[in-house]
């Protein structure tokens, strides 16, 4: 959140990222952008059915916009990858 990164966590270029992949034979299935910081905190001890709530809106999220267009407000990515 303030730019500190540790030696756990890194920002990571999407595009940069799958261009690797890519070109190293791996066929790209799925793009996902979701916010772990608020299941990490806000949502920690939340009901079973909160936590699905909020992954089903961020699903919702996830089939209306692009993983670029979320990019802006949601920093976590999962990548779905076909080995070659």
């Amino acid at each position: 959140f303030l730019g500190w990164e540790k030696w756990y966590m890194k920002r990571v270029d999407d595009q940069a990222f799958l261009a690797q992949a890519e070109a190293q034979g791996f066929k790209v299935m799925e793009v996902k952008k979701h916010n772990l910081s608020p299941l990490k905190g806000f949502m920690r001890g939340a009901s079973e059915e909160a936590v699905a709530e909020w992954v089903e809106f961020e699903n919702k999220l996830n089939r209306r916009f692009s993983a670029e267009q979320l990019d802006k407000i949601m920093w976590s990515t999962t990548v779905v990858v076909q080995k070659p």
